[in-house]
């Protein structure tokens, strides 16, 4: 997943063509398998939550290269849902890991969408 923003910066465009088949893996490992929610918090660990994290920032890098071509708007409910998942998942089944990367990189998806295409969503800090 790390390989995933750099592939995409050289494609630019060029990795519209290919979304159909890599959004929904890379928001199926951010949270939405059914095999996710059923481990739960079994498998949380730091492996897990650096893999979350690059995810995210793969997401970002989607939202970013297609910026202004409102193709991202037919993937959006999808990756509204895997970051919605990983943001629970993230404040309830780690208590003892630092998830402070992985929140910041789902905090970033959601402002790259919101300035995209002006969606209403936001996740805050717990206060």
């Amino acid at each position: 997943m790390e390989l995933v923003p750099l592939l995409l910066s050289k494609l630019r465009l060029g990795c519209i063509r290919y979304m159909s088949d890599t959004l929904p893996v890379v928001c199926t490992t951010l949270g939405g398998s059914p095999a996710d929610k059923t481990l739960g918090s079994k498998v949380w660990n730091r492996q897990v939550v650096e893999l979350h994290t690059a995810t995210a920032r793969a997401l970002c890098a989607f939202v970013e290269n297609t910026k202004g071509t409102q193709r991202i708007e037919r993937w959006r409910g999808m990756i509204l849902s895997a970051v919605a998942t990983a943001w629970v998942n993230g404040k309830e089944d780690t208590k003892c890991l630092d998830t402070s990367e992985l929140m910041q990189a789902l905090r970033d998806t959601i402002a790259l969408l919101r300035v995209d295409g002006g969606i209403e969503a936001e996740v805050r800090p717990k206060r």
